[in-house]
């Protein structure tokens, strides 16, 4: 099935997997999951969408991959995003018949004050951010669909495609900087690499690219919990949430790593892909991104 998008050229379209795909608006947050992995595999498939991608990716630089991915299936051209009422606030007013755009947005649990204390007396897990423990759909539009007064757009990120020797070595850093042990040496040639949690060993016989999805995948296994509290879980579902974590990882860095037939592998053992492991893993992505120097994006000065 084809999903039509907005802000291309007439009747452009990016491919979705599957025969039964709902439209974005009328799908439920279980459906949009599954959306964005096809999405995925179609992005990471097209060396031209993958560049265009990647040039969309700079001008979101504040937004959650998960987000920016939604925007660019639905809208391309988009060059900025608000709520209807937030373009209202800047002069600037909604097209008559122009489709929102579908983003999730984090609905987080209501923290009830326990203590009459200054800052300085609390224990320092108030003093943390909260986590949503929720997201729903909301629309947003894009300054494309708008008329009024001329704003001036923020400036886009610098985001460049870095080489797998650089990207390694950048994973690297975000392992040691979580405290894990760290080694690269020969394993048998069929093995990649391994975690137990605390250390992680990648195979010194392969080449960069390889290096790099392993360690992304190593890596997910440790940020997943998957060797400690959540040791219990299906192996199947452990591997399918650390590869998907790899996979997202991967296209943000604009060097896509995985295997959607690896994925596919261990999905035979679960059937369909839990929510919480699809869940579990755009978490995961966003924290591999948000840990590493490579999937930073800073401003260009104008």
């Amino acid at each position: 099935m084809l999903i039509q998008t907005q802000g291309t050229t007439a009747g452009a379209t990016m491919p979705v997997t599957g025969t039964t795909t709902p439209s974005i608006r009328d799908a439920s947050i279980r459906e949009l999951r599954e959306m964005i992995l096809s999405s995925l595999k179609d992005i990471s498939s097209d060396p031209a969408l993958i560049r265009d991608f990647m040039t969309f990716m700079r001008r979101f630089h504040d937004y959650s991959f998960i987000n920016r991915l939604l925007i660019f299936i639905q809208y391309p051209a988009a060059s900025q995003v608000a709520g209807y009422k937030a373009w209202q606030k800047l002069g600037r007013y909604v097209r008559r018949g122009e489709k929102g755009i579908i983003i999730f947005a984090p609905l987080f649990p209501r923290v009830e004050p326990t203590a009459e204390k200054a800052p300085e007396e609390l224990p320092d897990e108030v003093h943390e951010q909260p986590r949503p423990n929720h997201f729903r759909k909301v629309s947003v539009f894009a300054y494309e669909q708008t008329d009024g007064e001329p704003l001036e757009l923020p400036a886009m990120g610098t985001l460049e495609t870095p080489e797998p020797d650089r990207l390694y070595t950048d994973l690297v850093a975000v392992a040691t900087g979580m405290g894990l042990e760290f080694h690269e040496r020969v394993l048998p040639f069929s093995i990649g690499g391994s975690t137990d949690g605390k250390r992680i060993e990648i195979n010194s016989l392969n080449h960069p690219a390889a290096k790099v999805q392993t360690l992304l995948h190593e890596i997910a296994h440790v940020l997943l919990e998957h060797s400690a509290e959540r040791k219990n879980v299906p192996r199947a579902q452990k591997e399918v949430e650390a590869e998907l974590s790899c996979f997202m990882a991967g296209l943000a860095f604009g060097i896509p790593h995985g295997s959607y037939e690896y994925i596919r592998g261990w999905q035979t053992e679960l059937n369909a892909i839990p929510d919480e492991a699809i869940t579990r893993a755009f978490h995961c992505a966003e924290r591999i991104i948000a840990m590493s120097s490579t999937g930073r994006l800073t401003p260009i000065a104008r």
